[in-house]
């Protein structure tokens, strides 16, 4: 992304948002929202809260990431290499 300065934008992420993105990409199965919240000792309303703020951070063409009933979160490819995008774009703030 570029500013009306012709610089580029930087993304403003929480660092449990970073932490959770860094994590999702991580992953090559789908996890439980459970099992997230208590590998990243967060609560589980907590990580929905973060997804929403990744959600806003992503370009709006990308499907949002969703928690799918006893299947858990997982990232597709697609969505793997955008978030990736995103983490280089961020401007981690805590």
């Amino acid at each position: 992304m570029i500013s009306d300065s012709g610089g580029p934008i930087k993304i403003g992420l929480e660092k449990e948002s970073f932490v959770l993105l860094s994590y999702l990409i991580s992953l090559d199965e789908p996890e439980t929202d459970k099992a997230v919240s208590e590998q990243l000792a967060q609560v589980r309303r907590k990580i929905y809260y973060h997804l929403d703020k990744i959600y806003e951070a992503k370009p709006c063409d990308v499907e949002k990431i969703v928690s799918f009933p006893w299947a858990g979160i997982a990232l597709n490819e697609e969505r793997k290499e955008v978030c990736k995008q995103v983490l280089e774009e961020v401007d981690a703030y805590s």
